[in-house]
């Protein structure tokens, strides 16, 4: 059979078809997860502060050494030297400073911040000469300050130091722990590390191993903290510092927006161009034109916010604490014992309402409606407010609505509240008022029986049915001025002389707790 090369395909397998799907789909999945993890950390900068004498910054994309000015700033891969007698300080935006004596390079090996947490990361290679450094503290695992010489590795959390290269040997001395957890230091390439953690203690690492820890004496010890503080040399003298212009810091984010519902709110302001501003927890660096943004994770609750903007000669200006508030509904309750303040005999009642709020405020507006009567929104200043209803006999709803400065409502209906009424006193035995002379007269030389009177008094509140209510409403009943024993459901019984052939008398007095009164009287003639 002939075949037409014109019209002739040529069929692809189908096994070739799903391979081909699956390697498309695979370099996919590692494309997204290569963005994602890029996206996740950002390259962030550090900025020149202090310049004497010649410095020189090589960028990190290549070229020629330039003149490192104040204001410049270096990321990760750039290189900074200072040349002869000079001097240079480098400020990170968690606050922490470097500074280099004379003849000395460091290379910024990796400095990034996770988007996500804010966590820093910072990695620097000390290639020759002597570095001074204060670090901030470090309270997360995911933060790390690391530093990195030609033999050696050192991890350092919050500790002010010095390292110094020369002639394949580092020294490093920690200075001043300042809380923090003090100094690792390894061989480059190895595990084993020593810690330095006492004030004055220093080591020599070399290639061949980590030399043992000695004690550097006080007054030795001082000259190095007031060298890195004050840029003082100690063989030179001392150097006066640059001074900045004076700090100043000014919050644009009105005091409107304190108030917000949202989890995230965003504090602006303005600064000196490039300094550290400190909020809370987090350390940010401003910008050129000294502005800066953050952005709080607030909760349910008052957060006081703390902004302090430092230079890189540790100068510091703190603005005055604000608070953010996220609110949540407010709480309204009553203080009053439930159980018994309901329960009263006069019409009005002095009820104290207490408000709760996440809010750090005394203003909220408040409406009451009583007896399905629509109340009107009024302001009140404080957390208590004093209300005084005008209650009927009977069952009366309270419902109590509470706003407060963001809108946020609360709403609390009390239907237990009674103006109680006088007991209600019935007879059991006799029946009302009833003539029993068929009640058949004593055998002749016995003495007559007395006669029962049985009957019930009770509230017509609440407190007729205590089972359901939990309220004890105790009755004080008196027939003809004795006093009748009382069980809980308000039954009594009392036993009067028989006189045959007389009339009996029966005056009943019932009291409740509240000593509201009730009488009632029956007349019983006794036949023969």
């Amino acid at each position: 059979m002939r075949i037409n090369p014109k019209t002739s395909k040529r069929s692809v397998p189908m096994m070739s078809k799903k391979f081909l799907f699956f390697l498309l789909s695979l370099f996919g999945l590692l494309w997204f997860w290569s963005i994602s993890a890029i996206a996740k950390e950002q390259q962030i900068a550090c900025s020149i502060r202090e310049v004497e004498g010649e410095v020189v910054v090589q960028k990190a994309v290549g070229g020629d050494w330039e003149p490192g000015v104040q204001g410049d700033l270096l990321r990760s891969g750039d290189t900074i030297q200072t040349r002869g007698a000079s001097r240079v300080g480098l400020l990170f935006t968690d606050g922490s400073i470097i500074r280099l004596r004379e003849n000395s390079m460091i290379k910024v090996k990796s400095l990034t911040q996770d988007n996500e947490t804010g966590e820093m990361k910072t990695s620097l290679n000390v290639l020759f000469g002597t570095m001074w450094a204060k670090v901030r503290r470090i309270f997360s695992e995911e933060s790390s300050f690391e530093v990195e010489t030609p033999t050696s590795v050192a991890a350092v959390k919050g500790t002010i130091f010095i390292v110094s290269h020369e002639n394949r040997s580092s020294h490093y001395i920690l200075v001043d722990r300042e809380g923090g957890s003090g100094i690792s230091v390894r061989v480059l390439g190895e595990e084993a590390a020593v810690n330095l953690q006492q004030n004055g203690e220093q080591v020599v690492v070399t290639p061949e191993g980590v030399g043992n820890i000695e004690q550097m004496n006080q007054q030795e010890l001082e000259k190095l903290l007031d060298w890195g503080e004050g840029m003082i040399n100690p063989d030179q003298g001392e150097i006066d510092p640059i001074q900045t212009d004076e700090l100043f810091l000014t919050l644009f984010s009105p005091v409107d927006s304190f108030l917000t519902d949202q989890s995230d709110v965003v504090v602006l302001g303005a600064t000196l161009p490039e300094v550290a501003v400190r909020i809370n927890d987090q350390t940010i660096l401003a910008d050129r034109d000294g502005e800066f943004t953050a952005i709080l994770n607030l909760t349910d609750g008052s957060h006081v916010v703390t902004v302090i903007v430092e230079d890189s000669l540790g100068n510091q200006f703190l603005e005055e604490p604000v608070i953010f508030v996220n609110t949540g509904a407010p709480v309204i309750s009553i203080a009053d014992d439930l159980t018994r303040a309901p329960f009263t005999s006069n019409t009005n009642y002095n009820m104290s309402i207490f408000i709760s709020d996440p809010t750090p405020s005394d203003q909220f507006k408040i409406k009451i409606d009583e007896n399905e009567e629509a109340g009107e929104w009024f302001e009140i200043r404080g957390n208590m407010y004093t209300y005084f209803p005008n209650l009927s006999e009977g069952s009366n709803q309270i419902e109590i609505f509470v706003r407060d400065q963001v809108g946020h409502e609360a709403y609390l209906a009390i239907d237990r509240w009674r103006d109680t009424l006088p007991p209600i006193i019935t007879f059991i035995n006799p029946p009302g008022s009833i003539d029993i002379a068929r009640v058949p007269p004593s055998p002749p030389g016995h003495e007559p029986p007395p006669f029962k009177i049985r009957g019930q008094a009770i509230d017509p509140g609440e407190c007729a049915n205590p089972s359901v209510t939990n309220i004890n409403c105790p009755i004080e009943v008196q027939v003809n001025g004795v006093d009748a024993a009382v069980d809980e459901n308000g039954t009594f019984e009392v036993e009067l002389p028989r006189v045959v052939g007389e009339v009996l008398a029966v005056r009943v007095i019932a009291y409740d707790f509240l000593e509201n009164r009730s009488e009632k009287a029956i007349t019983i003639r006794i036949g023969q």
